[in-house]
């Protein structure tokens, strides 16, 4: 199973019921607007895990904030931009973002941020290659800190799922990824 999803952000008036844990977490942002995205992303995975009859658990967070489900065989994965949300869900690891493709970016970040294999096969298509890092950062739970030199997009132990979407005359980049391997080997 693997499933990608995306809609515009709207908060909604409940939020779902993921525990306690969930619930800290939204109290947890000082930014309304930022509390409200996470919202709509988390009611669009709610919905996502209704439609396909999976189970909904209590969330958990790992020890760099990856929320995850408790003895639950479903992993997901969620992102928000702009006034877009994205979810992943599959039966491996998985991560997801979600980022506008106008996006400026500094050229010197392609130097600090590209593995040199990505230096190799870049097409000046900086934003793919950044929710490509991104969403392997989620899968693995490790968040991304400082430059993603590190973070290798044209590893074999992932799978990628890439969209162009388009929400208010804007163009965004989606991209999920999903692990090949166990997650024991991640």
């Amino acid at each position: 199973m693997r499933i990608v999803e995306w809609a515009p952000a709207h908060a909604p008036a409940q939020p779902p019921p993921f525990g306690a844990a969930f619930e800290a977490h939204l109290a947890a942002y000082r930014n309304q607007t930022a509390r409200e995205s996470s919202a709509a992303a988390w009611a669009l995975l709610y919905r996502v895990l209704q439609t396909n009859a999976l189970p909904v658990k209590d969330v958990v967070f790992g020890a760099h904030g990856k929320p995850y489900f408790a003895g639950n065989e479903v992993f997901f994965s969620l992102s928000h931009a702009d006034g877009l949300v994205a979810v992943s869900v599959a039966d491996v690891p998985t991560g997801v973002d979600i980022e506008r493709r106008d996006r400026s970016f500094n050229p010197r970040l392609v130097e600090k941020c590209l593995t040199e294999r990505e230096k190799q096969c870049f097409d000046g298509d900086f934003i793919r290659l950044w929710c490509r890092k991104e969403s392997i950062v989620k899968l693995t739970g490790e968040g991304l800190f400082g430059y993603p030199v590190n973070v290798e997009t044209a590893d074999s132990r992932f799978d990628f799922s890439e969209a162009s979407v388009t929400h208010h005359g804007e163009m965004y980049h989606l991209v999920a990824s999903f692990a090949r391997e166990t997650p024991e080997s991640l």
